[in-house]
């Protein structure tokens, strides 16, 4: 995903010109497959939503893309929490879905036929 997000924010002109950027995650403990996360009870640390917090202050822009996937409702509730965040920061919050959706930036989502992409930044809602 870094790599396609890289690619993706350099093609970026205007208010979204970005030469670089910090990846922070809704749920801080990595897994190789993700809905592994909706079996544990706690898939963030005590600090990530003040990590996330202290990233967001220090951004232009904010990309959401943290998925739209049901891994339960504890990475459900973690993923409106760094929403709020966002939304509170005052700062522009973009994704690359037609209907404003966080949707994962992946070369899978890019290259699906489904019409869930878009080519360009669209406001998160």
């Amino acid at each position: 995903m870094t790599n396609f997000l890289t690619a993706l924010l350099c093609e970026l002109n205007g208010e979204f010109r970005c030469g670089s950027y910090v990846l922070v995650n809704c749920c801080d403990l990595r897994h190789n497959k993700p809905g592994e996360l909706k079996n544990l009870d706690a898939p963030s640390s005590a600090t990530n939503l003040q990590t996330v917090q202290n990233m967001i202050a220090q951004c232009d822009f904010i990309v959401a893309s943290w998925g739209t996937t049901d891994y339960g409702q504890v990475v459900a509730d973690a993923r409106d929490a760094i929403a709020a965040l966002a939304k509170l920061s005052g700062k522009p919050v973009i994704c690359f879905s037609p209907k404003g959706l966080p949707i994962y930036c992946s070369r899978t989502s890019a290259n699906s036929p489904d019409g869930r992409w878009s080519k360009t930044p669209v406001p998160f809602v």
